[in-house]
């Protein structure tokens, strides 16, 4: 039995207002991945004494410098896995068009085969397949 947007089925039960649906789940206020490691990305460090030489102006720097640094380093190096890190943070990464066409060029061929309450779009390998008797 299908069920019917905004209609609660017989001896089904919502949550109540204020009821968790996993109450052992994450307890409210803990952090994140994302705010963690941006967090840690932030703390300032001294630099490493190989690169003190190098970059005498620099007394602390971020995780975030010098993992940057690194991958510089690295691009520099010629690895062009960590160039392209560096140019697509720099200038962004390109945007990939993609075109999608029939098998003639031309539009692709849909139908839409009504099952029940479904809606089946199919477009595979532009062929239209004949309609599914229910």
């Amino acid at each position: 039995m299908p069920f019917e947007k905004g209609v609660t089925p017989e001896g089904a039960t919502p949550f109540q207002p204020g009821q968790s649906g996993n109450p052992s789940g994450k307890k409210p206020g803990t952090k994140n991945r994302t705010t963690t490691v941006r967090e840690l990305l932030e703390l300032a460090r001294g630099l490493p004494d190989h690169l003190k030489s190098e970059f005498p102006e620099f007394e602390k720097v971020t995780y975030e410098e010098l993992i940057t640094l690194a991958q510089l380093n690295r691009a520099a190096d010629g690895d062009t896995i960590a160039y392209k890190a560096v140019m697509d943070s720099a200038y962004g990464a390109p945007k990939q068009a993609t075109e999608h066409t029939g098998p003639d060029g031309g539009p692709i061929k849909t139908q839409n085969t009504v099952v029940g309450q479904w809606t089946i779009i199919d477009a595979t390998n532009g062929q239209i397949p004949p309609p599914i008797d229910v």
